[in-house]
């Protein structure tokens, strides 16, 4: 099968939760003899490292295309001219568009992967030759600014505006394409409502089951880690871990350092280590370390939970942060959402070298179970070759959105 990948941003290096998802996405595909022409935006300066960071395969092509994101004023503007969610008009690439379409006149592709709603503008071409086009949604983005509005008072009426536009362009969106592949049962489930008649399949996130830890020993009795990326819900949890719940866990352990990687410069204080953004996400998986997830509010899953169970790293996330990963408090992560429940467990996976490795090996097993990346990749095989065996009965509208 000849597989377009269309992103609106590298899978290499994986350095983020997103970045992981499409690498492992990729890296199974090929192993089950697809070729895959990867075509996505990138920094001017980030185009070299991502080329070079990319899986070595006479079945891999990767075509990174030089761009910059519109500054926030001019998307503003452009997202009231063009009608579309600013979200997306952000990361909308014209000439990523332009290399999707050079692409497709080049040669036959036999169907085009979007990963996530905000690359879907670029495959326009795709759309227009008939070529199906099968959706990878990362999370339900409607809801995810609708929780924004609830937690940010002072971004309230932006956000409930963006989810609203952003709830009718997602329903546009899942009636336009072929099929779409959500990540969870219960982002399917939303996805449904939001457009009844669209083929909404699930595909877990791929994950091996052991992967390497990171490769440097951190600082702190215990050492915590939280990393952040430029998404605005891990932000606003990082800064309210940082803010509200970390200084109790300092009084109580006054020897653990907090380890911020690619944090925003709000969440800083005592007993605090910043770090640079990862050049790779497992630098943030330190031997002896314990994973911090604090996101109030979240869709989809958290691939660095996934990544954590691999690198042997336990976890501690909030509710928010697990949905969609059928865990409990105790096996596989252990729960926190108040300033004493984050005292408790970060001391308990201090002192209990056994309570660390029961997470572990439960996180493991649930990755063997459910995130096994040949499954995952014969799961997304399987809409493929759906959506093209029903291509010539039935191809969605070219209407652009």
């Amino acid at each position: 099968m000849n597989i377009l990948f269309i992103a609106s941003r590298p899978p290499w290096p994986p350095t983020d939760g997103g970045r992981v998802l499409m690498a492992y996405t990729v890296e199974g595909l090929l192993s089950r003899g697809h070729h895959v022409t990867v075509v996505a935006p990138t920094r001017v300066e980030s185009a070299v490292t991502g080329q070079a960071a990319a899986p070595v395969s006479d079945r891999l092509r990767v075509f990174l295309v030089p761009d910059r994101r519109p500054s926030g004023f001019a998307a503003a503007v452009m997202s009231v001219v063009q009608g579309w969610p600013l979200s997306v008009v952000r990361q909308s690439s014209p000439p990523t568009r332009v290399e999707v379409a050079r692409r497709l006149g080049a040669e036959r592709f036999d169907v085009v992967h979007v990963q996530q709603l905000q690359a879907l503008p670029k495959a326009d071409a795709a759309f227009d030759r008939l070529v199906p086009v099968v959706m990878r949604a990362e999370n339900v983005e409607s809801d995810l600014w609708h929780a924004l509005s609830a937690t940010r008072p002072l971004l309230r009426p932006l956000a409930s505006f963006e989810a609203h536009r952003l709830a009718r362009y997602e329903a546009r969106s899942l009636g336009r394409v072929a099929a779409t592949a959500a990540l969870t049962d219960s982002d399917a489930r939303r996805l449904r409502r939001l457009a009844p008649d669209a083929d909404i399949d699930v595909v877990p996130a791929p994950m091996p089951t052991e992967l390497p830890a990171g490769r440097t020993v951190l600082d702190g009795d215990p050492p915590v880690v939280v990393v952040a990326s430029r998404w605005l819900p891990n932000q606003e949890g990082v800064i309210w871990f940082a803010q509200k719940m970390w200084p109790s866990v300092l009084r109580a352990l006054p020897q653990a350092r907090l380890h911020l990687f690619g944090a925003d410069r709000k969440a800083a204080g005592a007993g605090m280590v910043r770090h640079d953004e990862l050049h790779e996400s497992r630098d943030a998986y330190a031997p002896g370390a314990t994973l911090v997830v604090p996101l109030r509010i979240a869709s989809g899953v958290r691939v660095r939970i996934l990544e954590a169970w691999a690198r042997g790293v336990p976890v501690v996330a909030t509710r928010a942060a697990v949905e969609g990963l059928d865990v409990a408090d105790g096996h596989g992560v252990r729960l926190a959402d108040t300033a004493d429940a984050f005292v408790r467990v970060v001391r308990d996976l201090r002192d209990s070298p056994d309570t660390r490795e029961r997470l572990v090996s439960a996180g493991r097993a649930l990755l063997a179970e459910r995130h096994d990346p040949d499954v995952c990749a014969a799961r997304l095989e399987a809409i493929y070759r759906r959506v093209m065996l029903g291509v010539e009965a039935s191809s969605p509208s070219s209407t652009r959105l």
